[in-house]
């Protein structure tokens, strides 16, 4: 039986949900399944085909719960609520995850689908720190594992990422947990990141501590190649990181554009002061409204540099392929030129050879002419003297 292209779609508000729809985009992933998620944001209000296609073609329909998820479903041109009320028609089996316990309730104005649905339905909670790995594992055994079959080989394997960011969020992760180890979201690092979001950008923000075990070496190479910018959110913790120092360490060796954005006063660690110190900074901590605004500011300006220089780039191709085919057709000219040359001096020989042809005919038919004549006048002195002879006899005769 032919598998599926995709496995589980995921649902989400891109305010408030887009940071935990891509965690749990990356850690499905790396259970070997094949996840939909959908990066931009329908301000058209079009429900797209690639959206139907994926939400029909995906066995499991998971929802992130996060804070007014459902208060939009009252509006029958909200695609949220297309997207579960084609899932419902489709009888796909339905994963409610409530990333951070902040679903505010079903709301009585949403369809009588959805709230039979949402109210039935098991909600999967996610830990933090070092308990959301097991907490991950614990979802997909209890509410996905009969649902689509992926292979053991593939299971617990971090897979190359195909996608692209635009920015490698690269901070502390003690900077976003309290002492329960719950996220801070009024912290000043998830404020860049919903900043970033809502900004529109697609950034790689590794929410769940960095203990990844093996194969993480390979997973933040991965990452941070595919980002267009790296932005280091230097704080004390930051800087007191080894682990930090390491993926500043791998992004410079990339030669990727590092942005660093200093969240305290902190100064860099010795390891960190030569590859970061000419940089220039975002100065968060004395006004973080400026710098966060001074973050996408350095983030645009960086994709608009990348964009003309892969223009100028494409500009310079496009040229370099206009010289040579105005190149090769001169050379076709030329050749058609020598071709049509050697065919005149063909035609030139030819005729020569011919008018030699005829001089020679003509010498010879003069030759013969000559000839003749000679002979003829051989013939005309013959005959005066045969003449002259007969005269004579003649009058010999007669006397």
């Amino acid at each position: 039986m032919e598998k599926n292209k995709y496995d589980i779609f995921i649902s989400y508000r891109r305010i408030g949900g887009a940071q935990y729809a891509r965690i749990l985009q990356l850690e499905l992933e790396k259970r070997g399944y094949c996840v939909f998620l959908d990066h931009e944001e329908f301000t058209d209000g079009v429900f797209g085909d690639n959206i139907k296609e994926a939400i029909c073609e995906a066995p499991v329909f998971m929802m992130v719960l996060s804070a007014h998820y459902l208060d939009r479903c009252k509006n029958e041109g909200d695609w949220v609520r297309k997207e579960i009320m084609l899932a419902i028609k489709q009888q796909k089996h339905f994963v409610l995850v409530n990333p951070d316990n902040s679903f505010d309730g079903i709301p009585n104005d949403i369809p009588q689908e959805i709230k039979q649905m949402v109210g039935s339905s098991q909600h999967s909670e996610l830990n933090s720190g070092h308990l959301f790995g097991l907490s991950i594992d614990r979802m997909v055994k209890n509410r996905i594992e009969n649902y689509v079959n992926v292979s053991v080989n593939s299971k617990e394997k971090l897979t190359p990422l195909d996608s692209k960011f635009d920015a490698y969020i690269c901070f502390s992760h003690k900077d976003i947990i309290d002492e329960q180890e719950v996220v801070l979201k009024d912290c000043p690092i998830m404020q860049i990141v919903d900043h970033l979001t809502h900004a529109g950008f697609k950034i790689f923000f590794d929410e769940q501590d960095s203990l990844l075990g093996e194969g993480y070496s390979e997973h933040v190479l991965a990452t941070i190649k595919a980002a267009d910018v790296f932005v280091f959110l230097s704080t004390k913790n930051a800087n007191e990181s080894e682990m930090i120092r390491k993926e500043v360490a791998v992004a410079d060796e990339l030669g990727k554009t590092i942005i660093p954005v200093r969240l305290d006063d902190t100064p860099y660690h010795r390891s960190l002061w030569a590859r970061i110190v000419d940089l220039n900074y975002c100065k968060y901590f004395a006004n973080p409204s400026q710098g966060i605004n001074d973050l996408e500011t350095a983030i645009r300006n960086h994709q608009d540099n990348m964009r003309q220089a892969v223009f100028e780039e494409k500009e310079k191709e496009r040229q370099r392929q206009q010289e040579e085919k105005r190149k090769r057709e001169r050379q076709g000219q030329v050749q058609q030129l020598q071709t049509q040359i050697k065919e005149q001096q063909d035609i030139v020989n030819k005729t020569l050879a011919e008018i030699i042809e005829l001089k020679k005919q003509v010498l010879a038919h003069q030759y013969e002419l000559q000839s003749a004549e000679l002979e003829l006048q051989n013939c005309i002195r013959e005959e005066a003297r045969l003449s002259s002879l007969i005269q004579n006899l003649e009058h010999n005769i007669n006397h």
